[in-house]
């Protein structure tokens, strides 16, 4: 039997086809595991990015958390600088009120320095005065003395007058 062109085109083709199921029949039993070893891998691969991902919600959270934390401390930051600012401004305040009141110190030292010599001048007038009143008081005191003891002799004068003028009615009676 002779097979024509065509037949036997057929016939390579059915072998070709027989040959290629027999060896996607081999294949795909290697397929099969080869299959079964990607899923056991990608189950696997599965498993860690669900631990990944459970790991990267806590971190969001952890985040999320911090970065509330984060805000809270830039509102007390802010506090803290306006306080600073209030601060600052208070002691540029004090440190202008203590000049003021280095100027009015400087200023009593002056007027006391003034008042010091004043009462240096007064003090030295009084002294000048005390030892002119000193020594008129010490001759004032002569002259006193002097008058006692004038007065004294007129006293002595007197009571012999009045001795001699009692003496003298004495005798006549």
């Amino acid at each position: 039997m002779k097979l024509t062109k065509l037949e036997f085109t057929v016939s390579a083709l059915v072998d070709n086809v027989k040959a290629l199921f027999e060896l996607c029949e081999s294949n795909q039993k290697s397929m099969i595991t080869l299959v079964k070893m990607v899923d056991e891998r990608f189950r696997s691969i599965e498993e860690r990015f669900t631990k990944v991902d459970a790991r990267l919600d806590k971190i969001e959270l952890r985040l999320d958390h911090i970065e509330v934390r984060l805000d809270q401390i830039e509102v007390r930051l802010d506090q803290i600088e306006l306080r600073l600012d209030q601060m600052d401004a208070r002691f540029d305040q004090m440190d202008t009120r203590l000049d003021q009141m280095d100027l009015r110190f400087d200023r009593m030292e002056e007027r006391l320095d003034k008042v010091e010599a004043t009462s240096e001048t007064m003090q030295a007038q009084l002294n000048k005065l005390t030892s002119a009143m000193s020594a008129n008081f010490d001759t004032v005191g002569l002259h006193l003395t002097r008058i006692i003891s004038e007065l004294f002799k007129i006293e002595i004068t007197t009571r012999y007058e009045q001795d001699y003028q009692n003496m003298l009615i004495f005798k006549r009676d």
